[in-house]
């Protein structure tokens, strides 16, 4: 398969995804032995973590219930603990501050960049809570009037 771009390596996946459990086994057999050893990640793993959101026997015909991921990444939000909040906000990179934390003199640099960090972090949870809230009403809504 050579050398793929990121880009084409998600489309496939993600073509893979929505073709079913096993055509996305196979899309993962396939970039088992060239790309995922080189980004970190195992066939196996990858394979499983796409198969628990399918309910019914997994075969070609069963469904992708989104929904069940929708409603399992928004409970790992909402249960982040303190220790993983300080280690995800000690990960946030600062390229500027916020207006009202450049101008303020009386803070450290250390405190202001801190301080950012939080509040970049709140802002990306806040966002991404919202995404998916919106997403699981939109799938609710399509399951009922379907």
């Amino acid at each position: 398969m050579g050398e793929m771009r990121r880009r084409g390596v998600l489309g496939l996946i993600a073509g893979g995804l929505a073709s079913g459990p096993s055509m996305a086994a196979k899309v993962v057999a396939g970039l088992e032995a060239t790309t995922l050893p080189s980004l970190g990640f195992s066939g196996a793993g990858v394979a499983a973590g796409i198969g628990q959101y399918y309910h019914g026997d997994k075969s070609d015909n069963s469904e992708y219930n989104h929904g069940a991921w929708i409603r399992e990444r928004l409970e790992e939000l909402n249960n982040v603990t303190a220790e993983d909040r300080r280690e995800r906000i000690a990960g946030q990179y600062v390229s500027s501050l916020d207006p009202d934390l450049a101008v303020n003199r009386s803070m450290a640099l250390w405190a202001k960049i801190a301080e950012q960090k939080r509040r970049e972090y709140e802002r990306t949870m806040a966002a991404e809570r919202r995404n998916l809230t919106r997403e699981l009403a939109s799938w609710i809504k399509r399951e009922v009037f379907k």
